[in-house]
C-alpha cells in the first residue's frame, strides 16, 4: 500500500507515476518517427531541448505562483517531463560515437545538446517569468486541485 513518504501525499506519488508513464510513452512514440541512425539522433535532441524549455517555463511559473498544488507540479515536472526527456540516450549515443572513433559526431552532438538545451532553458525561464505574473486556474483556491483556501492556511504561515 502506498503511504505518504517524506511529507508527500499518496496523490503526489501517484501523479509522478502516472506522469512518468505518460512521458515515457510520448518519448517512445516520437522515437519511432526516426529510424535507427548512425548520425545525430535528431528526435532525441528535439525531445530534450523541448523538455528543457517546457520544464523551465513551468518551474519559473511555479516559483512566481507557489500556490500550484504539489501533486500537479510533481506529476508534470519530474513525472511527465522527467521521463519524457532522456539523458541516458544522449550518453549512449555519445559513448557510441566516441568508441567508434566518430569524434566529430561526438563533439557535434555534445555541443548541440548543451547549447540548445541551455538556450531552451533560458528561453523557458524568460517565458515563465512573463506568464508568471498572470493568473492561473491551477493555483486558484480550488480544493479539488489540492490548493488550500485562504481560510485553511494557519495565521503566520501564509
Amino acid at each position: 500500500m502506498l503511504t505518504a513518504v517524506g511529507g508527500h501525499s499518496r496523490r503526489t506519488w501517484l501523479a509522478v507515476a502516472v506522469g512518468g508513464f505518460i512521458g515515457t510513452e510520448i518519448r517512445y512514440g516520437l522515437s519511432l518517427l526516426e529510424p535507427h541512425t548512425t548520425g545525430i539522433p535528431w528526435i532525441t535532441l528535439a525531445i530534450n531541448v523541448g523538455g528543457s524549455f517546457v520544464l523551465a517555463v513551468l518551474s519559473t511559473w511555479w516559483i512566481a505562483r507557489p500556490g500550484t498544488a504539489m501533486w500537479i507540479r510533481a506529476g508534470i515536472g519530474p513525472g511527465t517531463l522527467g521521463s519524457f526527456t532522456t539523458f541516458s540516450a544522449v550518453a549512449l549515443s555519445l559513448n557510441t560515437f566516441a568508441s567508434t572513433g566518430r569524434i566529430g559526431l561526438f563533439l557535434g552532438y555534445l555541443g548541440l545538446s548543451l547549447v540548445l538545451g541551455l538556450a531552451a532553458a533560458g528561453a523557458g525561464w524568460i517565458t515563465g517569468q512573463r506568464i508568471g505574473a498572470g493568473t492561473s486556474p491551477l493555483d486558484s483556491d480550488n480544493p479539488a486541485l489540492g490548493a488550500p483556501s485562504k481560510d485553511q492556511i494557519p495565521r503566520g504561515r501564509a
